[in-house]
């Protein structure tokens, strides 16, 4: 049961075992439906389970607060609201996982493919770590639509592309900053502008009444059929960053930001 939604506490969950399911799907959902999951296992002995697949499109619900999945996989899904949940030991971690979709501290260990995309359909995951795959950590297959994981981790970033590929596949990551003055306090209407290391544009804000910038995704780089595992553009991706903080009155500071 959920017992906190702005903490993602939950408690009173259960466990199923499944030992003869291989090639098999848990539960087909259609547009409209429901799926909550809580402090719950999910066990396939057979390591080729499929939790939940349908092709719904939003505003279906999946709501996966502090689960485990072993040896089950996820099947296209929109919509996803997962928080704390760790998948492992499946011949994939995560397929086709689509936009709108919010994922926080999402573990995929030890599958056969980390997180996998078919066709027209496209990966949007952030919060993401993805670790020691089997066979390689992404598998785009014959994929026409853009992919982004925001904020994500990988311990090898082995890329695989099947087929006839047109699609990218993009990292990005939050950037958030403060700016203070000497006595800690926020300085309202500083021009913070980022720029990449061939001197583009990424994004100019002002600070507000605290010092605060909203929250900016930044392009590390991109991964593409044509240069497989190699980070895009030149190898470097997009990489450093350069920072500049202005406001009249104000020494104007420069910070420069390394992403590997």
């Amino acid at each position: 049961q959920l017992d906190d939604a702005a903490t993602h506490a939950t408690s009173a969950g259960c466990t199923i075992l499944l030992t003869d399911a291989a090639g098999a799907t848990i539960y087909n959902h259609g547009s409209g439906s429901t799926i909550e999951f809580y402090s719950s296992s999910f066990i396939s002995l057979q390591k080729n389970t499929v939790l939940m697949q349908g092709g719904a499109v939003a505003p279906d619900v999946f709501v996966v607060y502090n689960c485990l999945f072993d040896g089950i996989y996820w099947g296209s899904v929109t919509g996803l609201d997962a928080y704390n949940v760790y998948i492992t030991k499946a011949t994939f971690g995560m397929q086709d996982v689509k936009a709108p979709s919010t994922t926080d501290r999402l573990t995929v260990s030890d599958c056969g493919y980390g997180m996998m995309v078919w066709g027209p359909n496209s990966l949007y995951v952030t919060n993401a770590v993805v670790q020691r795959a089997v066979t390689t950590s992404f598998l785009f297959n014959t994929n026409v639509a853009d992919s982004y994981l925001v904020d994500g981790e990988c311990d090898v970033w082995n890329i695989t592309w099947a087929g006839v590929c047109t699609a990218e596949f993009f990292r990005q990551y939050t950037f958030n900053m403060q700016v203070v003055d000497a006595d800690g306090a926020g300085i309202l209407g500083v021009t913070v502008a980022m720029v990449d290391n061939a001197a583009g544009a990424v994004f100019s804000v002002a600070t507000d009444a605290n010092g605060d910038i909203a929250e900016q995704i930044v392009t590390y780089g991109y991964y593409d059929p044509a240069n497989g595992n190699v980070i895009q553009p030149g190898g470097v991706g997009y990489t450093p960053f350069t920072v500049t903080l202005s406001k009249a009155g104000y020494i104007t500071r420069t910070i420069v930001y390394a992403v590997d």
